[in-house]
């Protein structure tokens, strides 16, 4: 299933045994609360792809969560952040000597 989607499987006999198994993907974790043993908070998720064969009772449900686990690499490097301080200092310090600049250039052309 792509992102977003959800199925819906109704009507299962009470007196069978069901297994679930989500195929595992790169850069996911998989994860399933089963109604008989929780609820549906994040913080009784099973974190497995599988539910091994477990027994149908009535109203029994199993709600399947993927969550990306792999960050895409962006091309920004926050891990060097003293070039990044250089750099900075370096702009603010060309910047203060060009506003020195022309500031002075403006007086010594007003006093002519």
């Amino acid at each position: 299933m792509a992102h977003g989607q959800a199925i819906r499987i109704e009507n299962v006999p009470v007196d069978c045994s069901v297994q679930i198994t989500e195929t595992e993907v790169n850069h996911y974790q998989a994860g399933f609360t089963d109604s008989e043993f929780g609820s549906e908070f994040a913080n009784d998720l099973e974190q497995t792809h599988d539910t091994g064969l477990r027994l149908m009772t009535e109203n029994r449900e199993f709600c399947f969560i993927n969550e990306r686990i792999f960050v895409p690499p962006t091309g920004v490097d926050s891990g060097n952040i003293e070039a990044a301080l250089l750099l900075t200092m370096l702009i603010l310090t060309f910047s203060l000597i060009g506003f020195v600049f022309i500031h002075q250039s403006k007086l010594s052309t007003s006093k002519r």
